[in-house]
């Protein structure tokens, strides 16, 4: 596994909108627990959230991105990030991670600031590290005696494993590429529908049948 130093110095050395890939496949893997917590706790804006997104993978398409649309979509996605003391639900954090990856991506678009990218491997790392441990308190069972034990797990735990995974092979795969090609990049995104925590795909989280379509 590549260490998050490593991740940062070679996609430093890759092309602007390489790095915006790896960024935006990153927020695909996160921005479902954002849908999650919005279907279990009746609030937010999943429209908003989700549009940036896709005006993202848009532009790495080759579409357009103004500066003054992008402080838009910061801003309607800021106004749709929750406050983790206002919920008690499991996908509060995760919906807050959600929201900072996808805010922390589209600075970068602007600013080209690798500082951004460094947040969105932290938060896409640390999402998992959180979920992992509301959903396994290690003060009961296997691990009640010892946190260290408890740590090591996360961190061979299989959705870790994956995550650590996909973002290995995501820059193995740009770092080959001098150009970006839309069968690529639709590849890129539908990959990460299968990595992460997924809670609605997973059933996790139940669709109420007035939410399908």
């Amino acid at each position: 596994m590549m260490n998050k130093n490593t991740l940062l110095e070679t996609l430093s050395m890759l092309p602007h909108k390489h790095c915006i890939a790896f960024a935006a496949s990153c927020c695909e893997r996160l921005i479902p627990n954002y849908h999650a917590f919005v279907l279990m706790e009746h609030w937010g804006d999943s429209h908003s959230m989700q549009a940036a997104l896709d005006i993202v993978w848009a532009f790495l398409e080759g579409g357009n991105l103004e500066e003054v649309h992008v402080r838009q979509l910061i801003q309607s996605c800021k106004s749709a990030a929750p406050h983790s003391d206002d919920f008690g639900s499991v996908f509060v954090g995760p919906a807050i991670n959600a929201y900072a990856a996808l805010a922390h991506t589209l600075e970068y678009c602007l600013d080209k600031d690798t500082k951004h990218l460094a947040s969105i491997i932290d938060l896409a790392i640390d999402t998992i590290d959180e979920y992992l441990n509301t959903v396994n308190f290690p003060k009961i069972g296997l691990f009640a005696d010892d946190d260290s034990a408890f740590d090591e797990w996360i961190e061979q735990a299989p959705l870790m494993i994956a995550e650590l995974e996909k973002q290995r092979q995501d820059l193995e795969a740009l770092e080959t590429l001098p150009e970006l090609a839309p069968s690529f990049l639709a590849n890129l995104r539908q990959s990460s529908s299968v990595v992460g925590i997924h809670p609605i795909k997973r059933g996790l989280v139940v669709v109420p049948d007035t939410e399908i379509q």
